[in-house]
């Protein structure tokens, strides 16, 4: 009965979103939900958008990077000078989620999460072992708007790096 009780605690514990209420010092917005998640998902493919799309924007020093390990379309953009942002703007219609793919990475650092200029939440790109097909999930019945990914020059204590790095965007209308 015990080990039924804690399965059925543990099972309840998997399905939980978290509510995150969204600050800036410009405006105040509605909570968004988030959800980080590592797995490569390719199903909504037409959605996808990937690094090196006329449809990012790039602020500050990026590289663009053919890796050679498991990635969309095989490249990512890569960074770690503090303030660097890429932008992504998505027009009509209002979308049920966001994803933001990036990779873990031993030398991965910080990024911060904005939605219209509102304060999402912060992404720890930090991994022991390089794992690509990481993400970040927005949801809450986003507008159109504009997502922005920016290196914040901070890290975990396990990083051996600041880098922050971005392999595509998945917009599901």
């Amino acid at each position: 009965m015990r080990k039924r009780v804690l399965l059925l605690a543990l099972i309840a514990l998997s399905c939980l979103s978290l509510t995150v209420p969204a600050r800036s010092s410009a405006q105040t917005n509605s909570d968004y939900l988030w959800n980080f998640g590592c797995g490569w998902d390719t199903e909504n493919s037409v959605y996808n958008v990937d690094d090196t799309s006329s449809l990012l924007t790039y602020s500050g020093t990026w590289k663009a990077e053919t890796p050679g390990r498991q990635l969309y379309l095989g490249t990512q953009h890569i960074t770690n000078s503090g303030g660097a942002y890429v932008s992504y703007t998505m027009d009509p219609p209002p979308y049920i989620g966001l994803y933001i793919y990036y990779t873990k990475m031993r030398n991965a650092g910080l990024a911060d999460v904005y939605y219209n200029d509102v304060y999402v939440t912060t992404i720890d790109m930090y991994g022991p072992e390089t794992e690509s097909g990481c993400f970040l999930s927005i949801y809450g019945g986003l507008p159109a708007g504009t997502v922005k990914v920016k290196a914040v020059n901070r890290k975990n204590p396990l990083s051996t790096g600041t880098y922050v790095n971005i392999d595509y965007f998945n917009a599901e209308p």
